[in-house]
């Protein structure tokens, strides 16, 4: 869904201007300011040919080469907030189309860094807290060197074309465009998309490279994809897509690529400030450098509460007075990516009634079937208009069942293979003498931390400049102060980080920057008892990432490569997708032998990337997901993609995507297993046999290709397969590697439950922020500060719940119980406001989605939809999902002498046992803050089975 909003009426002022810049308007300009601007058309073609009548392209014909070259007319605003990937973007998709050039930019908002509620009322935190801020900076290293590198393979497809094509220009040769690039020359050269499966790719690639260079009209283009051809048959396939992406696409289906590259033509320009402010600044810079510039398309992605809506609101009313001033068409295009299902495609006319069955094999089959998008049901995005989610039921299960037996999943879109270059002043071009005339009267804006508090408060984000006297005086030696004042360039390379901005190194910069940000963070530390100064190393964008803490059940790196390869790791077994079997070895996979429900001793640690650090290949975590989820501990207890997801890494789409994948390799698992036994028995009947029909290389490439999907595959299911359980047979065609479709089922029900909580913010609004909550129940909450503090410093002599708490404030990683657990203790046994809690939350969690955060701690508050008053007895959830106590053994440092039983519940120690251990409670660990009783239960299900099976194993 796109809704955008057109604004184009040029003032005098702009008309004036625009008859004194020397460059004259098309005939399609009046013509097209009585139109709506759909995110599929343009103002202007990136052919101004194909675009404008014959009078137009005259006017453009007389233009100067070196402005024709440089200058452009069609600009695409890309507005960067959670979406930090190139991969499945809409808003990037859309920015890119029909532009000359592109502008990502980024904002630190100063807002997003303050308290949601100030002391006393509230903890006084930054919503942004360090953990989450130090991972955003990742995040930004690595979109910067991405969005850089394509951007340099479309300059450089650009360079080369002008090369061959005007190496010298006559003066009165016609000019393509405005950049230089034709239309041809902006078609996308399709890149094979999958991996794993090495030479069937560079195949693919070289075919379609081939075709492309068959076609192309362009003769510069045919020979880039013949080259690409050429350097896929060669066995090139990352390499033929890089090559075939230089023919100069603009988007296309491409690998996504790595981070590396030559980020020195392109990238994201980060500025810190109000959006609102900042992006009329940074797009009087382009207009200055270009004064062709007529249209300008901005897209982003919409956000929930905070303020979102009215933040948004006012970049909208900023960019129309900033169009209006200069003779500039404008359209404001939002997309939505939040979901797994798209809000236009919900089946609200389900919603309501009866509860529904679960689907049907049918109907699921049905639902993976690609649909077009059904039309928008309403002209206002999602986060501004409630109304439409009226019908949303109140209970997650009604949900589900409605949503996933009728709502199908959106496809994901192609990682673009290349992007359009950056317009002037931001892609390093010389500028010319009317240009920096232009610019010294212009407020150039705070492009780094340490200017920004030159600046002071008042000029977090400046206004409009008048172009008086004054004004242009200040403006210059403003930027002479920026200038001494940055001397590290933006982070991607490019020598010039004062263009594109500095990406800050530590996040005491980033709270530095913003007025109050500092004391906010001093007061979280005061609150959790830690330096995180000292304790976040910076962010070096030129050298390797920092090693994670090894106590953390969240080792991975932020960045849409590290995000997609946790992902294919956690359902195939392998950071790159499905492997042949014979890779795989049950018999040393930690994980098999048993049922392995909660993980008896810690599951086996695995970094975000380094095949070094991981087996060849392993059978998928995704085959324990029902069992292993609800751990506390270990990285592959649960996927881990959370984070990724709340920062804009990686989309539901994409997981639902690759979980499809492994549901349909399932279901082919038997035929291949079939393929791979009848290739195996030709194979043994020997190798003159083989030879006599002539197919001996063609059965070895079957017999290859059955084995990788049936070592991939297996038997499906996994629960029936004694043999398999016992360790049988190191990597043969019989083992389990591929998850069932239950499994599948269980991980797209909470993509599915995380819909549940969206939609309902949605539906409810800032009702999820009151203390009262969504049913608007009044409860008499506690604001006992002391007590607060002892919960959130990880002392409430409570061992489960100590440790997630601390587990939280040092790696901003808390498991699902870990969370369930200390919401149900703050609420319900210290009867705290609960708004402390999810402020807590807020500001530590690495995965924080204030939707789903405030909406969670709604229902464990008892003031949301959940039909059931959850109350966690905290000891026996510990003894249940944390056998072992590993948790308390990692993050509390003085109980980890102890046995495992006596770390559950350190307060049924004997005097012998605790002068045995040297723990003394009540000195070395607090005694517990509530009453016992209520913290104690009965074992039962899962851990009553592992008590049980633990018993006998010591009795034999």
């Amino acid at each position: 869904m796109l809704h955008f909003f057109f604004r184009g009426a040029p003032s005098l002022e702009a008309k004036a201007r625009r008859s004194t810049s020397g460059v004259s308007k098309p005939n399609c300009y009046n013509l097209s300011l009585s139109r709506s601007i759909g995110v599929s058309k343009s103002v202007y073609s990136n052919s101004s040919a194909a675009t404008c009548a014959s009078g137009s392209r005259e006017e453009a014909q007389v233009a100067p080469p070196s402005m024709a070259a440089t200058q452009i007319r069609s600009l695409g605003l890309w507005w960067l907030r959670r979406d930090l990937r190139t991969i499945d973007n809409d808003a990037l998709a859309g920015a890119c189309r029909q532009a000359d050039a592109l502008l990502p930019v980024y904002c630190f908002d100063p807002r997003d860094v303050q308290p949601r509620r100030e002391a006393p009322e509230g903890l006084g935190v930054p919503r942004l807290g360090p953990l989450r801020c130090r991972f955003l900076l990742e995040g930004l290293v690595d979109l910067r060197r991405e969005v850089g590198r394509l951007q340099a393979v479309g300059a450089g497809a650009e360079e080369a074309r002008n090369h061959q094509h005007h190496p010298h220009p006559h003066p009165h040769q016609p000019q393509s465009s405005p950049t230089g690039t034709s239309q041809q020359a902006r078609t996308a050269v399709v890149a094979p998309r999958g991996g794993g499966e090495g030479g069937g790719a560079a195949g693919d690639a070289a075919a379609s490279a081939e075709a492309t260079a068959s076609g192309a009209a362009d003769a510069v283009a045919a020979a880039a994809a013949t080259t690409a051809a050429a350097a896929a048959s060669a066995g090139g396939g990352a390499a033929a897509g890089s090559l075939a992406a230089a023919s100069g696409a603009c988007t296309g289906l491409g690998s996504g690529g790595g981070g590396g590259g030559d980020g020195g033509r392109g990238g994201v320009v980060v500025r810190f400030g109000r959006p609102e402010e900042v992006l009329p600044r940074l797009l009087t810079r382009v207009a200055e450098s270009n004064p062709q510039l007529r249209h300008v398309a901005l897209h982003h992605h919409v956000d929930l509460l905070g303020g979102s809506v009215e933040v948004e609101e006012a970049v909208r009313g900023k960019l129309r007075s900033w169009a209006d001033r200069h003779g500039v068409i404008l359209s404001v295009h939002t997309h939505w990516s939040s979901t797994l299902y798209h809000p236009d495609d919900l089946p609200y006319h389900l919603y309501g009634k009866a509860a529904l069955p679960a689907a049907s094999q049918a109907q699921r089959q049905k639902q993976r079937q690609p649909r077009s998008p059904s039309p928008s049901s309403s002209s206002l995005p999602p986060n501004a208009d409630p109304g439409r989610f009226r019908s949303i039921p109140p209970v997650m299960t009604d949900f589900r069942k409605a949503t996933q037996s009728a709502a199908a999943v959106r496809p994901t879109l192609p990682p673009p293979t290349a992007l359009p270059p950056l317009p002037a002043p931001f892609n390093n071009s010389p500028p010319t003498a009317a240009t920096a005339a232009t610019a010294a009267a212009t407020t150039a804006g705070v492009t780094s931390p340490a200017a920004a508090v030159a600046a002071g408060p008042d000029r977090t984000g400046v206004s409009e400049p008048t172009g008086e006297g004054p004004a242009a005086a200040r403006a210059e030696q403003q930027q002479q102060q920026q200038q001494q004042q940055q001397p590290r360039d933006g982070g991607d390379g490019d020598g010039d980080g004062r263009a594109l901005g500095e990406i800050p190194r530590t996040v005491g910069e980033v709270y530095d920057a913003a007025p109050g940000g500092r004391a906010a963070l001093r007061r979280l530390e005061e609150l959790v008892g830690l330096e995180y100064d000292s304790l976040l190393p910076p962010v070096d964008p030129d050298g390797p990432p920092a090693a994670p803490d090894p106590r953390t059940a969240f080792p991975f790196h932020a960045g849409q490569d590290n995000a997609v390869r946790r992902l294919r790791y956690y359902v195939w077994g392998h950071p790159d997708g499905p492997q042949p079997a014979a890779a795989i070895d049950r018999r040393t996979d930690p994980r098999v032998g048993d049922d392995r429900p909660t993980g008896q001793a810690p599951l086996q640690r695995r970094g975000d990337g380094d095949d070094d650090a991981q087996p060849a290949a392993s059978p998928p975590s995704l085959l324990y997901f029902t069992n292993t989820r609800a751990q506390a501990v270990g990285v592959d207890s649960s996927t881990k993609l959370s984070p990724f997801v709340a920062l804009g890494c990686i989309t539901p789409r994409q997981i639902h995507e690759e979980v499809e994948r492994v549901r349909a390799a399932a279901a082919s698992a038997p035929a291949a297993a079939a393929a791979a036994a009848a290739a195996a028995a030709a194979a043994a009947a020997g190798p003159a046999e083989a030879a006599g029909d002539g197919s001996g290389g063609q059965a070895t490439t079957d017999s290859t290709a059955a084995q990788v999907e049936a070592g991939a595959g297996g038997n499906a299911d996994s629960s029936s397969s004694s043999s398999s359980r016992n360790g049988g047979g190191g990597g043969g065609g019989s083992c389990c590697a591929v998850p069932p479709p239950a499994e599948c089922d269980w991980l797209a029900m909470h993509l599915c439950i995380r819909d549940f909580f969206i939609f309902t913010v949605l539906k409810e609004g800032d009702a999820v922020l009151d203390e009262r909550g969504i049913v608007g129940r009044p409860v008499s909450w506690r604001r006992d500060r002391e007590a607060f503090a002892r919960w959130a410093r990880g002392r409430t002599g409570l061992p489960f719940v100590d440790a997630s708490l601390r587990e939280l404030a040092a790696s901003g990683w808390m498991s699902n119980r870990g969370r369930q657990n200390v919401a149900s203790l703050l609420t319900k046994d210290l009867g705290l406001d609960w708004r402390w809690g999810a402020e807590l939350f807020e500001s530590l969690l690495l995965d924080c989605d204030v939707a789903v955060n405030y909406c969670n701690w709604n229902y464990f508050a008892g003031i949301g939809n959940d039909p059931r008053n959850r109350h966690f007895k905290t000891v026996t959830q510990g003894m249940t999902y944390d056998e072992d106590a590993v948790l308390a053994a990692t993050w509390l440092p003085e109980l980890a002498r102890l046995p495992p039983s006596l770390r559950h519940q350190p307060w049924s120690m004997t005097d012998a046992e605790a002068e045995q251990y040297g723990v003394v409670l009540g000195q070395d660990y607090p005694a517990p803050m509530v009453d016992l009783a209520n913290q104690v239960g009965q074992l039962t299900g899962t851990g009553k089975r592992k008590t049980k099976n633990k018993a006998k194993a010591s009795r034999a």
